[in-house]
């Protein structure tokens, strides 16, 4: 009967026991779980911290890319506008000189003009016969030389007219090499600067 008894009261501590147990690992799973969402919550973010990273890793690998396409295309224009600033120079040279040698052909006219007027005067005067054939052929000379000069006057107009034009060409060369230029270090962003050759003097 004793042993009945005792057996019967050890039956639901074994009961409470089993139960505490049974609690025990259900609390241990469902910290696993909780454990493991967070562990996949971490994850996740680590996950989208890293696609940002690569995606900025990207970006900066296509600027710098284009940074350096954009200084080498510079550093060709530059070389370019080097070369044609010289031709723009060579032909305001040229259309100075042109220029110069219309000024002289003006200044020659104006003295044969005078000489001209000067030995005509003389003649209406002169009556010795061999002194005014002397003038008479002066004054044939002086005529022949003011046609020369005009002959000359008209052919430097020309070459004003073809210098001035080839100038012109050259120059607006010099000016589209100029904006692609600025195109390019307005690409760049405000940043950025570049330095412009200082266009050549023209004429």
């Amino acid at each position: 009967m004793n042993c009945q008894s005792a057996g019967a009261q050890r039956g639901p501590i074994k009961l409470f026991i089993s139960a505490l147990s049974l609690a025990a690992s259900m609390g241990v799973l469902a910290d696993d779980g909780r454990a493991a969402q967070k562990g996949e919550a971490d994850s996740s973010a680590e996950a989208r911290v890293l696609q940002a990273l690569l995606l900025e890793v990207r970006e900066l690998r296509q600027a710098v890319e284009h940074l350096a396409a954009v200084n080498g295309r510079q550093q060709v224009i530059l070389q370019q506008m080097q070369l044609q600033g010289q031709r723009l120079n060579h032909a305001s040279l040229d259309l100075d000189d042109v220029r110069k040698q219309i000024e002289d052909v003006s200044t020659r006219q104006g003295d044969m003009a005078r000489a001209l007027e000067n030995t005509e005067a003389r003649l209406a005067q002169e009556v010795d016969p061999k002194r005014l054939s002397e003038l008479q052929g002066q004054q044939s000379e002086f005529k022949i030389m003011t046609e020369q000069l005009a002959t000359k006057e008209s052919r430097l107009r020309i070459q004003e007219a073809e210098a001035e034009n080839l100038v012109k060409s050259e120059q607006n060369k010099w000016q589209d090499l100029s904006d692609q230029l600025s195109a390019l270090t307005q690409s760049l962003g405000e940043g950025c600067s570049s330095v412009t050759p200082m266009a050549p003097k023209q004429r």
